[in-house]
C-alpha cells in the first residue's frame, strides 16, 4: 500500500505543480516553472491530493456535501500551515498573495480558497473514483 501512496504523492506533486506553472505562465505571459524543492514537483500538492484522499475514506459514511466541506477547509490549512512552516523555519516565501482581497498574512486568500473548493468538487467527482480504482488494481496484481 505504500508504493501505492508514494506514487500517487509524485503524481499529484507534479501534476499540481504543472497546472500551477501553466496558471502563473499565463497571467504573467511568460514561462514560469514552480517547484519548490525539484521544478515541476510541489509536494504541497501531493499532500493536498493525500489528504483529500483520506478525508473522503474516512467520511464516506458522510453526505458528499460534508465530505468537500472539510476536504476544502483541510486543503486551505496545508496551504496555511505550509506558508507558515515555509516562512518561519526555512525563511522562504513560495507564494505571496499579500495584494490579493481578503489575505491572511499573504498565506492564503479568498481567491485560491475558492480555487481549492472547485479543485475538492473535481477531485471528489473525477479524480477518487480513479484513486478506487487503481488502489483495487493495486491490491489484486501487486500486493
Amino acid at each position: 500500500m505504500w508504493i501505492l501512496i508514494i506514487i500517487e504523492f509524485v503524481i499529484f506533486s507534479f501534476i499540481g505543480c504543472l497546472i500551477d506553472s501553466l496558471h502563473k505562465s499565463i497571467m504573467q505571459q511568460k514561462l514560469i516553472l514552480s517547484g519548490a524543492i525539484i521544478k515541476l514537483i510541489c509536494p504541497v500538492y501531493g499532500i493536498g491530493a493525500l489528504f483529500l484522499i483520506l478525508n473522503f475514506k474516512l467520511l464516506s459514511k458522510y453526505k458528499n456535501w460534508i465530505q468537500i466541506i472539510i476536504g476544502f477547509i483541510g486543503l486551505i490549512l496545508i496551504e496555511l500551515i505550509s506558508g507558515l512552516i515555509l516562512e518561519y523555519i526555512f525563511r522562504i516565501k513560495l507564494w505571496d498573495y499579500s495584494n490579493n482581497f481578503m489575505n491572511f498574512y499573504g498565506w492564503i486568500d479568498l481567491q485560491h480558497t475558492v480555487y481549492w473548493s472547485i479543485v475538492t468538487l473535481i477531485f471528489k467527482k473525477f479524480i477518487y473514483p480513479m484513486h478506487l480504482k487503481s488502489e483495487g488494481f493495486f491490491k489484486a496484481k501487486v500486493l
